[in-house]
């Protein structure tokens, strides 16, 4: 039924655009309302971490049904973004967790943790950029090197988040605008287009053989299932750790 309606790969740019839609607005709302009260702080980010939880998966999607050719398919095809969920989860707890034990005092064991469970996720979730480039090797195709670029975007906006560029080498002049958080969140974005486009002109030149054979079905199962255990760690593991720690702030200022 999927298929009949849209190509598989096209199907796979569209949910892509309406996943990074949802999670903007989960960002946009943890950035506007976090600092109402330490309570809506942790509780906002925990969410804000959950979108960044279903980016992944949503990137994801795309370098599914846009990097991926035959010779995956017939590996990975369906498992593929089962196992991508179950890191997306482990995204969302690594980084709620990091936000909520580091928090105060600041750790570099929070940017740590934050960075690596996003390197090691962003590794498995290449694993079709990887097949295609071995299957290609060593004659890269363009496309094949134009997903590159994104994953390389990806990596340099990681980068600029850790080294905390340019703040660190010019502190009070990136205070309100240009600092690490904004150009984090500029590349992310360029590189979701970048991935998006790319994936596009594949899906138009793409030989029948190296269409994906998984529709829609098989990307609303993988997403909800990132979403539904993310809101059930933030309901029963999150939530208790959150309402002790505003506890713990209210009886040290009595205090």
């Amino acid at each position: 039924m999927d298929n009949a309606i849209l190509p598989p790969d096209l199907v796979g740019i569209i949910s892509f655009h309406v996943i990074i839609s949802i999670n903007t607005a989960i960002s946009a709302m943890a950035h506007l309302f976090h600092s109402k009260s330490p309570f809506y702080h942790y509780t906002c980010f925990s969410y804000d971490y959950m979108g960044v939880a279903v980016h992944f998966q949503a990137v994801a999607i795309i370098c599914h049904h846009g990097a991926g050719k035959a010779l995956f398919y017939n590996h990975f095809a369906y498992p593929y973004l089962i196992i991508h969920s179950i890191f997306c989860v482990l995204v969302y707890t690594v980084l709620a967790l990091a936000k909520l034990h580091f928090e105060l005092p600041y750790s570099p064991k929070r940017k740590a943790s934050m960075v690596g469970i996003g390197l090691v996720t962003g590794v498995f979730t290449n694993l079709p950029l990887f097949y295609e480039s071995y299957e290609q090797y060593p004659q890269i195709s363009a496309s094949c090197w134009n997903h590159w670029y994104a994953v390389g975007c990806y990596i340099i906006a990681i980068s600029i988040f850790a080294m905390e560029l340019p703040e660190k080498i010019f502190p009070g002049y990136f205070d309100i605008i240009g600092h690490s958080h904004q150009w984090w969140h500029i590349v992310c974005t360029y590189a979701s287009v970048t991935s998006a486009y790319v994936t596009y002109e594949d899906a138009l030149n793409k030989p029948p053989e190296d269409v994906s054979p998984t529709g829609l079905g098989l990307i609303i199962l993988s997403t909800l299932l990132v979403v539904t255990i993310c809101l059930i760690l933030q309901h029963t593991v999150m939530r208790p750790i959150i309402n002790r720690l505003v506890e713990k702030g209210k009886s040290e200022k009595l205090n």
